[in-house]
């Protein structure tokens, strides 16, 4: 049985459900998803959420800048 973190099914949900990739396509913007779980239940996970958009998986999330990430936010 898969088991996934609830928050993280919302949220992937939500936004499949908000946005597409053809809308951002139009900004110039291209959304990828990167969990912190295992690799091996990445292709489960996007048909379960019937995700549009490209996941891939971290679990030591080296390949996050979280200083990057909010720095971006903020300009």
């Amino acid at each position: 049985m898969l088991q996934l973190c609830g928050l993280c099914q919302d949220f992937v949900a939500y936004l499949g459900s908000r946005v597409t990739p053809e809308q951002l396509a139009q900004s110039d913007v291209k959304l990828v998803i990167i969990g912190c779980g295992d690799w091996k239940v990445v292709k489960a996970y996007r048909e379960l959420l019937e995700t549009p958009f490209p996941v891939y998986a971290d679990a030591s999330m080296k390949s996050v800048s979280w200083d990057r990430l909010t720095g971006r936010l903020r300009s």
